[in-house]
């Protein structure tokens, strides 16, 4: 499991990512390393992102104040 840290935009394959639909919702992976964006521990405010080999499921809704926005 690797930290996920920001970096100004080199447009290189490390920074690309797919986005899936599947039966456990919405995944990230990674173009360069085939990795998943996940969360490392529970969920809750302020929880580390990782990366890591098996897909994490994401809920995306849109936002309750401005419908225009997820």
């Amino acid at each position: 499991i690797c930290a996920v840290i920001g970096f100004p935009l080199f447009n290189t394959t490390n920074q690309q990512w797919r986005m899936n639909w599947t039966n456990i919702g919405w995944t990230f992976q990674s173009v360069g390393s085939g990795h998943y964006i996940g969360i490392d521990g529970s969920q809750s405010d302020g929880t580390r992102l990782v990366a890591q080999t098996t897909p994490f499921g994401w809920d995306i809704w849109h936002d309750e104040v401005d419908p225009s926005t997820y």
